[in-house]
């Protein structure tokens, strides 16, 4: 069994693309609270933030086949995040 905190961003990334659901659940435990807190500060609504990061890592998981991480998760996600409360409030 790996132990998904010893492996780095570009490491998980790859393990994604491969469609290792540990590795998405290593990456969902890892950043989801940090994430759902700065998205219910922007928001306004923690109910409404968890809507936003349900779908930012189901769609994580529907592209994980063609996903290409650049830099690092805390970047994604937070361009992520970012992307998703200016859809929430159109």
């Amino acid at each position: 069994m790996k132990d998904y905190c010893r492996y780095s961003d570009q490491e998980l990334s790859a393990f994604l693309r491969a469609g290792d659901d540990a590795a998405f659940n290593a990456i969902y435990k890892k950043y989801w609270d940090k994430l759902l807190v700065v998205a219910g500060k922007r928001l306004g609504d923690f109910q409404e933030a968890e809507e936003v990061m349900q779908d930012i890592f189901l769609n994580l998981w529907l592209r994980r086949e063609d996903f290409s991480l650049r830099i690092s998760f805390d970047n994604y996600f937070a361009v992520a995040v970012k992307f998703q409360v200016i859809q929430q409030a159109c």
